[in-house]
């Protein structure tokens, strides 16, 4: 038998409110803001970002090379945080920065593409390089040394 095409019973263009809530659902709740000033406060962060709507979480990377500190900021509504992009990017400059903020929707908005960053599993260690040590001195073996399968 061939595939079945199915058609909505609804107009071209509008969804039902339950695949609208789906869909809300799917959209990107979080932010990724560069190009701050070093040293930058969460609190000025939020009063800045909270005018577009509900903030969730705030994350600010700490040790960033000077000039390179950077944020997430997830709202509660996936149009709460279209709406800060909008009217953010490039345009607001927080004082002590030579130059505005980079915001963009996060690429990776967390388990099941929604969650706040800390939600609930575990964030790999960020290190220069490789440190068995912060790995409970687990030893990395090359995939080469790998027993190769039986068959």
């Amino acid at each position: 038998q061939g595939g079945r095409t199915i058609v909505p019973s609804s107009a071209p263009g509008s969804l039902t409110p339950q695949l609208a809530d789906c869909f809300q659902g799917m959209a990107s709740k979080k932010l990724f803001v560069g190009s701050l000033p070093d040293g930058i406060q969460e609190s000025l962060i939020s009063q800045e970002f909270g005018k577009y709507g509900q903030i969730e979480d705030i994350f600010v990377k700490q040790g960033c090379e000077a000039t390179r500190q950077w944020a997430f900021v997830t709202f509660a509504r996936p149009d709460d945080a279209q709406r800060a992009k909008d009217a953010t990017d490039r345009l607001l400059q927080f004082p002590g920065s030579d130059r505005p903020c980079d915001v963009m929707l996060a690429k990776h908005q967390g388990m099941f593409g929604q969650d706040p960053i800390n939600s609930g599993y575990a964030e790999a260690p960020q290190s220069a390089g490789w440190d068995d040590t912060s790995y409970g001195n687990a030893s990395y073996m090359a995939p080469a040394a790998y027993a190769s399968p039986q068959y």
